[in-house]
């Protein structure tokens, strides 16, 4: 199987911003909440409100986040982004 050249195809070039809030409405989200473990809740929360992926609220350190704060420093989300890239949680 071959592939044409991204710069070659079709395609529209993607800005890796959404134009379009894919997100549930509030309703769903907190009716969602209500069925799930508490660990799960963190997790969604974190989602939502971080704009966090899966892997990076699971992984999510929130002792370490603290420490940073205390510190006077922005914290990083590092554990489960994609390539490892450290990204600001501001």
């Amino acid at each position: 199987m071959r592939f044409e050249s991204y710069s070659r195809s079709c395609f529209a070039p993607k800005s890796g911003i959404a134009l379009v809030d894919g997100s549930v409405p509030d309703v769903l989200h907190q009716k969602v909440l209500a069925g799930v473990t508490v660990e799960l809740q963190l997790v969604m929360q974190l989602q939502r409100f971080l704009g966090m992926r899966f892997r990076e609220a699971s992984l999510f350190d929130a002792q370490q986040c603290l420490k940073a704060i205390e510190n006077n420093e922005t914290p990083s989300i590092v554990r489960g982004t994609k390539g490892a890239t450290a990204t600001n949680s501001n």
